[in-house]
C-alpha cells in the first residue's frame, strides 16, 4: 500500500507584482503622454494644457481601476491603498486644472472643495 502525503499549504502572496506592474504602466503612459505633449509644444507652446492634464488624470484613474479590480479578485489590502493614492492623483490633476480655468473665468473656487483624501 502506498502512503498518502499531505502537502504544505503555500503562504499567500503579498501582492506586490500587480502594484509594480501598474506603477510601471502608469509611469510609461505618463511619459508617452508628456512626450507627445512636448512634441506638440512647438505648435501650441503649452505643455500643461487642459487636454494634457485631463489625459494624465485618465491614466491615473485607469491605474486605480486596475488596482481596485486586483483587490476584488485577490482581497489584498495594499491594492486599495495604492489605488486610493492613484485616485487622489487624478482628482488633484482635474481640480488643479479646474482651479486655473475658474480663476480665468472669475469664479473663486474654495480650497475646501479642492481638498483630496
Amino acid at each position: 500500500m502506498s502512503r498518502a502525503k499531505a502537502e504544505q499549504q503555500q503562504p499567500a502572496a503579498t501582492g506586490v507584482t500587480l502594484i509594480v506592474f501598474v506603477g510601471l504602466a502608469i509611469a510609461f503612459l505618463l511619459f508617452m503622454a508628456f512626450l507627445t505633449a512636448f512634441l506638440n509644444v512647438i505648435k501650441s507652446g503649452n505643455v500643461l494644457s487642459e487636454a494634457n492634464l485631463l489625459f494624465a488624470a485618465l491614466i491615473f484613474y485607469v491605474g486605480a481601476d486596475a488596482l481596485y479590480l486586483g483587490f476584488g479578485v485577490t482581497g489584498t489590502d495594499s491594492y486599495v491603498k495604492f489605488a486610493s493614492l492613484a485616485t487622489c492623483g487624478g482628482f488633484s490633476l482635474i481640480h488643479s486644472r479646474l482651479r486655473t480655468v475658474g480663476t480665468k473665468l472669475g469664479i473663486l473656487l474654495s480650497p475646501v472643495s479642492m481638498r483630496c483624501c
